[in-house]
């Protein structure tokens, strides 16, 4: 009988302890997976990887010249490093309001400095920094972040996982 009285407390102490999505959200997150229009762009599966390069490849060695399709064997292996780059973008979000976006370029990774605005009725954060603002739908499902950006009727998707 105590039992009956103790649980419905336990279920509202445990309610009452569910973090909101900005508490979620605050961390470090690194890239899993990129796409466009639906069509996968990048994923840190190497497997995926190489079946992505492929039909990249594929596609454009149709529209080269002949003597330029010989190059297929070096354009894959540069395909594969830079998605071993991209692979290594995270994204921080700090309890202050502020982020931190990893991405690599030529020369190594570069960190890109900026606010956040959420609003959480809406699933939506916004991401201002210096060099741009960015205006972004979010989910979260299971351990992962997903962010979706729409602009000019294209669909971008990207797939984050808890660094």
């Amino acid at each position: 009988m105590r039992l009956l009285l103790v649980l419905p407390l336990a279920l509202l102490f445990l309610a009452g302890c569910a973090k909101s999505d900005r508490d979620l959200l605050n961390g470090k997150w690194a890239i899993q997976e990129i796409s466009a229009n639906g069509e996968k762009l990048f994923a840190t599966d190497k497997g995926e990887q190489a079946k992505i390069v492929d039909k990249l490849i594929n596609k454009q060695m149709a529209q080269l010249p002949a003597e330029m399709q010989a190059q297929a064997t070096m354009m894959r292996e540069m395909m594969l490093r830079q998605m071993e780059s991209m692979g290594k973008m995270t994204l921080e979000f700090k309890a202050d309001g502020s982020y931190v976006a990893s991405t690599a370029k030529m020369d190594g990774m570069q960190d890109t400095k900026g606010k956040l605005t959420f609003d959480e009725k809406k699933k939506e954060l916004t991401l201002k920094s210096p060099q741009e603002t960015q205006n972004l739908k979010y989910e979260f499902k299971e351990d992962q972040l997903i962010l979706k950006i729409t602009q000019n009727g294209e669909t971008a998707q990207m797939i984050f996982k808890r660094a």
